[in-house]
């Protein structure tokens, strides 16, 4: 069974893309990849599906041109296996299929996260053992501090959003409230009011251009690209920031979609599903054919896991097959 290795393409400054949040969405185990049935026995099946998932998440945490992976995922063995990865999962809060799980998905990564996500690597960037670039192997563990943190992340990214009162917000609460004390004063009350206004609206003004400046680029990956290599993502990532638009990349057949990115302040706009290359070419996003066959090579049907067999399997996904060779 072959394994592949950690990335050696070397890309120029010039052609460096920005830092991208790769969203991941993983079925639970037991309703996952049923065209693969077969494949293996079927108490094997969700340790395959849940291996392969575990590959793509070490093989996008290794591409040097993603910063960090965020899993939509509601089984609780997958968060708990991807998290340990170095992965941040979030439960599918909106409930309603892929393609409304990857939408809510980016626009969690649009939130700042804290520093253990910023990037999950081993030492001087170098891939952990345990397969393409898993942070900690395979019996590694994030430790106590880091699932700490992966829970606090979690929880305010799913919490709902206070409003906090600024110092402007509060002026022009202040002015909306303070009587008229005499005719005179209805001018000088009016200013201060339309002043408070201003500094509101500006305060706003300032807060949009703010979040313009660090909104960040969003990759969609599915979860069934075992063979992935870290080098082939970034090459296509690549050639992805260069369009400078939404685009994608469509799977070795040339009807699916495994990559669907949006650069930063353009929304992902997903359309995942039966058809997806010509809903995505449709919907105006770039179509990228290049020679990136451990991308392309998803994984929907025994035949389909053959071929990634034959390009090289990650380490997960090739001990399950190696279990019932």
């Amino acid at each position: 069974m072959h394994c592949h290795g950690q990335s050696t393409i070397q890309p120029t400054a010039s052609e460096r893309p920005a830092a991208w949040v790769a969203v991941v969405p993983v079925k639970p185990l037991r309703a996952a990849k049923t065209r693969l049935r077969g494949a293996v026995p079927e108490a094997v099946h969700p340790d395959l599906v849940l291996a392969m998932a575990r590959d793509t998440v070490a093989a996008a945490l290794a591409c040097r041109a993603v910063a960090r992976v965020v899993v939509i995922c509601d089984d609780p063995a997958v968060c708990a296996e991807l998290t340990t990865l170095g992965a941040l999962c979030l439960p599918d809060a909106p409930a309603a299929g892929l393609n409304a799980a990857l939408a809510y998905g980016a626009q969690a990564a649009q939130r700042p996260l804290g520093p253990f996500h910023a990037r999950a690597t081993a030492t001087d960037g170098e891939p952990g053992a345990d397969g393409p670039g898993s942070a900690l192997g395979a019996g590694g563990t994030a430790g106590a501090d880091e699932a700490d943190v992966n829970r606090t992340q979690r929880d305010q990214l799913t919490a709902p959003e206070r409003a906090d009162a600024t110092g402007a917000d509060a002026a022009l609460m202040g002015a909306a409230r303070t009587p008229a004390v005499h005719p005179g004063a209805g001018r000088a009350d009016a200013a201060r009011t339309d002043a408070a206004r201003t500094d509101a609206a500006r305060t706003e003004t300032g807060r949009a251009d703010a979040g313009r400046a660090d909104a960040v680029s969003v990759v969609a990956l599915t979860a069934d690209l075992p063979a992935m290599r870290p080098e082939d993502l970034e090459s296509a990532l690549v050639a992805a920031a260069r369009t400078g638009r939404r685009a994608f990349v469509p799977d070795l057949e040339g009807t699916g979609t495994v990559l669907l990115a949006a650069p930063a302040g353009q929304a992902l706009t997903p359309h995942f599903g039966p058809g997806s290359a010509a809903a995505h070419l449709r919907s105006g996003a770039v179509r990228l054919d290049g020679a990136w066959p451990s991308l392309r090579r998803d994984v929907d049907t025994a035949a389909d896991l053959d071929a990634a067999a034959r390009l090289g399997l990650g380490t997960h996904t090739g001990q399950v097959i190696c279990t019932v060779a």
